[in-house]
């Protein structure tokens, strides 16, 4: 944390991810935050706080450069003397003319006496279009994984599904990904696939261990 700073942003969405976690590692996790905070370099070795703690971790150092940058601002304001002045609203900065009129106010221009007696009879059959956009697809951050993941009780590591998109720009194949929750599923299933085919495999090698010729001679 900066210097001298007293105070962070602990955001009132994590109640989501604090409801899902187990007491025990919900306490653990908000220590580990203000240790964090306050610069103690806290380390853990428990999977499911680390996994917990870094989009926290994450938003914390954005909100850090945030701070900064006000306070890079601010100081650069407080050499120059201070906010930049604003004209008052209606105001232009010229003198002679702080409102800005044009022409000679003490000869008003006359009203239009033009009567236009044009009708138009065209009939316009053209008619507008609109176009439904879908969704346009929102990169979604690795504690909305783990909350989803958590949702699911599956055993996808939300870690891995994020930096796994985010290195090839959140693509699925070759077209720009357009539901994140369903490519959690997808990986889901193939968790279950994997796991399914190695139990078959292993038993078909414990069975086959266990059978022997009978005419084999000991």
């Amino acid at each position: 944390m900066a210097t001298d700073k007293k105070s962070f942003i602990l955001y009132c969405d994590y109640i989501d991810l604090f409801e899902q976690l187990p007491d025990e590692i919900a306490g653990k996790l908000i220590k580990h935050i203000f240790r964090y905070a306050n610069d103690l370099n806290p380390e853990t070795n428990d999977l499911l706080l680390k996994i917990a703690f870094e989009p926290i971790k994450k938003q914390m150092k954005r909100d850090l450069k945030s701070y900064e940058s006000i306070c890079l601002r601010n100081q650069k304001n407080g050499f120059r003397g201070g906010r930049p002045k604003k004209n008052p609203v209606g105001l232009t900065g010229n003198p002679k003319n702080p409102v800005g009129l044009t022409g000679n106010p003490l000869e008003p221009k006359k009203a239009d006496t033009d009567t236009d007696t044009d009708t138009d009879t065209d009939t316009d059959t053209d008619r507008k279009v609109k176009k439904v956009k879908g969704k346009s697809f929102s990169q979604p951050t690795t504690e909305e994984i783990l909350n989803y993941c958590l949702e699911r009780k599956n055993r996808v590591d939300p870690q891995r599904f994020f930096d796994h998109y985010t290195a090839n720009g959140w693509l699925v194949g070759k077209n720009k990904m357009k539901d994140w929750k369903a490519a959690v599923r997808t990986w889901e299933r193939n968790e279950i696939s994997t796991t399914d085919n190695y139990k078959k495999n292993t038993s078909k090698s414990i069975m086959n261990a266990g059978t022997f010729d009978s005419n084999e001679k000991f």
